[in-house]
């Protein structure tokens, strides 16, 4: 994600914000949340920028749990269809063992 800004070194009263690092076109959400800058504007960024890097690790979070979830519930599936095959041939057993049982 980039964000295109425009800043003056003259709006912060802070010397030691690394002039360089306001300049650059494209600044991470590291290299805003790490300047410490005095400018309210710019801490509402960073902490717009935090809150933004920890919503997109929460819905990371969420969706391999999603997965995890699924992909346990498809097991639980699969054994519940074996079950199920298992019991069916058991009463197909049963019953030609019955109808054999008749003939008798």
């Amino acid at each position: 994600m980039e964000f295109r800004r425009v800043l003056d070194a003259n709006d912060f009263k802070e010397k030691s914000v690394e002039e360089e690092a306001l300049k650059k076109d494209n600044v991470s959400t590291e290299e805003v949340t790490n300047l410490r800058v005095i400018n309210p504007k710019v801490k509402e960024l960073a902490e717009i920028f935090t809150m933004v890097e920890e919503q997109m690790e929460w819905e990371k979070i969420k969706n391999q749990m999603n997965v995890e979830e699924a992909a346990t519930m498809i097991k639980s599936l699969e054994s519940v269809i074996k079950l199920q095959e298992k019991l069916i041939k058991e009463a197909e057993s049963q019953e030609e063992n019955r109808e054999r049982d008749e003939k008798i």
